[in-house]
């Protein structure tokens, strides 16, 4: 079961420039967009959008953990629509 925390390179780039000290420069965001492999259906997953907040983050994702674990099936929803670089 994974749980894919997905965001927009947009985002994701106004994040990482508002760190001060972090260890990933901002430039490295658009080859690590490009290197993601998406999780395929038949690995059983949810994708969260991380422009909810933190705790709708943690709810959903304990929900479908909660549901997951019954459920042969893949479950994915998207906490919000978002795109990519």
């Amino acid at each position: 079961m994974f749980i894919h925390m997905h965001g927009s390179f947009e985002l994701l780039a106004k994040r990482m420039a508002d760190r001060t000290g972090h260890f990933m420069p901002v430039e490295l965001l658009k080859s690590q967009f490009a290197a993601l492999d998406e999780l395929q259906a038949d690995e059983r997953h949810v994708v969260l959008d991380i422009a909810a907040s933190p705790k709708q983050l943690v709810n959903r994702a304990a929900a479908w953990l909660a549901n997951g674990e019954r459920s042969s099936a893949k479950l994915a929803f998207r906490t919000a629509p978002s795109s990519g670089p």
